[in-house]
């Protein structure tokens, strides 16, 4: 029963290839405003570094004390310093998201064959991964309060509202007990 369970609550190939299509998506914009970011520290760098390239002209040429020329620098570097960390933070953050989506897909497609094939202790951390609320059984029905939200909706399609049915929690409607579909 509990692998019909999890059979039904598995992503279907058309499932996952919905996520990974909003996923890939997402991606293209997420790196569409990276792109516009570093962009803005590299303005911003440039900026900085015409501001001191005038500033040790005016040093130069006399219309600034030293003393004003150090401050203002100190200003400057530590500014540029700022915009230069951010671009290579930007930079080096890469998002491996299709690569996990693919590996996660993977056993979101086959949790029966997943549950299966691990160790009790594998098992039991899958059980609560899906099931966060306890799982219980009553002689006829798995009850839960609350499944995972990424599978959640597996349930919803109502394929297996005869092995398996959420209740609220006792803090939903204090103490008492009922079963919601």
């Amino acid at each position: 029963m509990r692998n019909r369970i999890l059979k039904q609550l598995s992503f279907t190939p058309a499932d996952f290839d919905l996520v990974r299509d909003k996923a890939v998506n997402w991606l293209q914009e997420y790196r569409k405003n990276q792109s516009a970011q570093i962009k803005t520290c590299v303005d911003q760098i440039k900026t900085i570094n015409q501001k001191i390239s005038y500033l040790q002209i005016a040093l130069l040429n006399g219309v600034i004390s030293t003393s004003i020329y150090k401050r203002t620098y100190a200003d400057c570097s530590l500014y540029k310093a700022h915009w230069e960390a951010v671009a290579n933070i930007l930079m080096k953050e890469q998002l491996p998201v299709l690569d996990m989506l693919s590996r996660a897909g993977e056993m979101l497609m086959h949790l029966n064959e997943l549950f299966t094939t691990c160790g009790e202790a594998e098992k039991f951390k899958l059980m609560k991964l899906i099931f966060p609320e306890a799982l219980e059984f009553d002689g006829k029905l798995f009850l839960t309060s609350a499944i995972h939200p990424a599978l959640a909706f597996n349930y919803k399609k109502g394929l297996f509202y005869d092995l398996l049915t959420l209740k609220q929690s006792k803090d939903e409607n204090k103490g008492k007990t009922s079963e919601g579909r």
